[in-house]
Formats: structure tokens, sequence, C-alpha cells
């Protein structure tokens, strides 16, 4: 698990691994910039509320917006893909 968050993570500044963004704002963007694919802004919303497959994207809360930063999507997908397995 731990090799899978680390490759992602490089991908990025160290500075930015826990810098919060705007869920549906930035979100997307954050996604591309560590995976290659731009999920749309709902599916990160979904996710974020509902969850996918009982697991919830981690978000905090600022005056009504979500705001998550990449080392939370990066440890939601590894979650998920542990719960594959």
């Amino acid at each position: 698990m731990n090799g899978d968050v680390q490759d992602l993570l490089s991908r990025l500044p160290e500075d930015e691994h826990y810098l919060l963004v705007p869920l549906l704002k930035d979100g997307p963007k954050l996604a591309e910039r560590l995976t290659g694919s731009r999920p749309h802004r709902s599916k990160l919303h979904r996710q974020a509320t509902k969850g996918q497959r009982g697991i919830v994207l981690r978000c905090a809360s600022d005056g009504g917006t979500r705001l998550t930063c990449a080392a939370w999507l990066v440890e939601f997908w590894v979650k998920l893909g542990r719960r594959d397995r």
C-alpha cells in the first residue's frame, strides 16, 4: 500500500500533498495531475458524500465548501484497490 501511495504522490511537489483545494472546483484537476485522467466533478462529489463500495473520500468543510487534498485522494484510491482483492 505504501508504495502505491508514494508512487502517486511523487507526481506532485511535497508541499502540495496536504494542500487543501475545493473539491468541485479544483479536485478534478488535482486528480488528473495524479492519475492522468480527469474525473467528472459529480463523481468526486458522490465519492465524498455517499462513498464507493463503503469507502468515503475524506474531506474538510469550510463555509459550505468541501475541501480535499492529494494525500486524501490517493488514500481513497488505495483503499478502493485493497477492497477489490
